[in-house]
């Protein structure tokens, strides 16, 4: 008789994930409902950010065939809207067009100025709020207060107009003023954003960057403020589209901006009836929108770098230390 056991050497069936099957059927289902491209091309991207195994393949699949499929079917609701506005009147005259998109690029100036002083201002205002320091606290603090507890529009008003009349400045300049304006109003907000996610990292990490004999800036720079990204976006992301809807403010002060350029053709084409100012203003919103989604996409692109760059978590490690840190530490290689 026999003694040999039975074999165990063949390896066990891999057991398939059942929401890469729901992915996949969603995606074929799409090809004759088109309304099912987009729940599979979302499905299908959070599953690939929530696994890691053998069924990536399938979800890729499954994921690919909803995003075909949501592109044409927004394709065909755009062309729709389309027709659907011609037989309607409500398209402008190209030149029209044209000069509203011209105003655009004024508008994103403006946006990107807003920008570039609304962070540096969150920035150092955020890490100021946490000073060990009283008066720098409190210095800071005022600030917040007054960038936020002030009207938008009589900051505009301030720095656009009294400000080129007491100090004898350029009109041209009114762009700067105005971005001015809009910076400090985003620098105010954009402090207690930074202040919160600079306090949501674990207190551990501060504690393991002393141990490394880290100076203050460098655990500000290398260890706090990369892993508060993560808390930082979402809302910096809102902020800044708040900012762009608020750039509609500057035509108050003769900015030549998007509401501005609308204005003029109201007045030139006498738009003064309901129906055709409706058709005007309807178009303005549609490239407010559009610029709104580009502003949602950057930041969204952006959060998901950064979500990949801390995936395994908000840790991190000695050898994550820029090399001359590393060199620099004692008992710390990589």
């Amino acid at each position: 008789m026999s003694t040999n056991g039975p074999s165990y050497s063949a390896a066990p069936p891999e057991i398939e994930h059942p929401r890469t099957k729901l992915v996949q059927l969603l995606g074929f289902l799409s090809i004759p409902i088109p309304l099912l491209g987009p729940v599979a091309w979302w499905m299908g991207n959070e599953e690939l950010r929530k696994r890691d195994d053998d069924d990536r393949a399938q979800l890729v699949l499954g994921r690919t065939i909803g995003m075909v499929m949501s592109i044409l079917l927004y394709a065909g609701l755009v062309l729709l809207a389309g027709m659907w506005a011609v037989a309607k009147g409500w398209i402008l005259p190209f030149s029209q067009y044209r000069t509203l998109v011209e105003a655009s690029l004024v508008t994103i100036q403006i946006l990107v100025y807003s920008f570039a002083l609304g962070i540096v201002l969150s920035l150092i205002v955020g890490v100021a709020r946490l000073s060990d320091h009283r008066w720098i606290r409190g210095t800071a603090l005022v600030f917040v207060e007054f960038a936020r507890g002030i009207s938008s529009i009589i900051l505009l008003f301030i720095m656009a107009v009294a400000i080129p009349i007491l100090l004898d400045v350029p009109q041209t300049s009114k762009i700067l003023l105005a971005s001015i304006a809009l910076g400090i109003n985003m620098g105010g907000y954009g402090a207690e954003i930074i202040r919160g996610a600079i306090l949501s990292v674990p207190k551990g990490q501060t504690e393991a960057s002393l141990s490394l004999n880290l100076t203050q800036t460098q655990r500000l720079r290398h260890v706090v403020l990369p892993q508060a990204m993560t808390v930082i976006l979402p809302p910096m992301g809102n902020l800044t589209i708040e900012i762009l809807k608020g750039t509609a403010l500057v035509s108050l002060v003769g900015v030549p901006d998007i509401m501005q350029s609308a204005n003029n053709i109201r007045q030139e084409q006498l738009f003064n009836q309901a129906g055709t100012l409706t058709i005007l203003l309807l178009n303005v919103l549609v490239l407010y929108f559009i610029l709104a989604q580009v502003v949602n996409v950057l930041f969204k692109l952006w959060e998901r770098r950064v979500e990949q760059s801390y995936k395994g978590g908000p840790t991190l490690t000695p050898e994550q230390l820029p090399a001359h840190i590393r060199s620099a530490t004692p008992g710390v290689t990589g």
